[in-house]
């Protein structure tokens, strides 16, 4: 069993993981089934790794698309930014689509890409910082 599926088996379950001080806190973990109790043992740094990577998305502003592998944001109505880990490599990217039609989609620009999910938030996050002051210095 792999971390993602440790994960989500336990979202299934209401027992929801966190990241708390270099521990994993389980939630109703007296009811935990004991086998996935020692999947969460086996695996606990690439858990880690995981729910600190989705409080570092969350307190960024970005959504949790699937925990530990992709993570979004949307910019405006019609474009939205995403980091996602593909072939063991962290990659973020834009995405514009056709007003009003969410599913046309008109051109992908990618932000960053690295070995580190740290790396590419930080791109990631002066990306979002120079549209926003763009923006406003359009509205200006």
């Amino acid at each position: 069993m792999n971390y993602q599926s440790i994960i989500e088996q336990c979202n299934s379950m209401n027992h929801y993981l966190s990241a708390v001080d270099g521990s994993i806190k389980v939630e109703n973990a007296a009811t935990l089934p004991p086998h996935l109790r020692q999947a969460i043992i086996n695996n606990k740094p690439l858990i880690m790794e995981a729910l600190e990577h989705d409080e570092m998305a969350r307190v960024n502003g970005l959504l949790i698309g699937i925990t530990g592998l992709l993570y979004t944001c949307s910019v405006n109505r019609n474009s939205a930014v995403y980091i996602e880990l593909i072939n063991n490599e962290w990659v973020a990217w834009s995405e514009t689509y056709e007003s009003h039609k969410r599913n046309k989609y008109i051109k992908s620009k990618t932000i960053a890409s690295g070995s580190t999910f740290e790396y590419v938030l930080s791109k990631l996050k002066r990306y979002l910082e120079n549209i926003k002051k763009n923006a406003f210095a359009l509205k200006r």
